[in-house]
């Protein structure tokens, strides 16, 4: 059965209030509200189940958010990933997560210039 972006962002909260050591009510919201963001940007570029998710989806998604300060998309882009390890763990995606994570890093506030260039590229 396909999973939907809200029914992700569901499970992933309600496996975080049943850890031994959950994260924080405000760390749990804010990234949730990266994950909305995300979703909303994953359906508009014609996404329509997590395992549609392409390896270089977050890293396009982060890419939008240049407006935000750079605290902002660090932890937009944790939210965003925390959701994308539950969702591997349970064999939800259909690609890897460290070519996610991978990606996702080279177009982080700490990426170096060089690397959010060569990324925009496509190189």
């Amino acid at each position: 059965m396909a999973h939907s972006f809200a029914q992700a962002l569901i499970d992933w909260q309600h496996n975080q209030r049943r850890r031994r050591r959950p994260l924080s009510p405000a760390t749990v919201s804010s990234y949730s509200d990266a994950w909305q963001s995300f979703a909303h940007w994953a359906a508009a570029n014609g996404r329509s189940t997590v395992a549609d998710i392409a390896a270089t989806d977050i890293a396009d998604w982060l890419n939008t958010l240049s407006r935000h300060a750079d605290g902002s998309v660090l932890t937009y882009s944790h939210g965003v990933l925390a959701v994308c390890r539950f969702l591997a763990d349970r064999q939800l995606l259909s690609c890897d997560l460290s070519l996610i994570a991978m990606h996702a890093r080279r177009m982080g506030p700490t990426a170096s210039w060089a690397d959010r260039t060569r990324t925009q590229r496509g190189r």
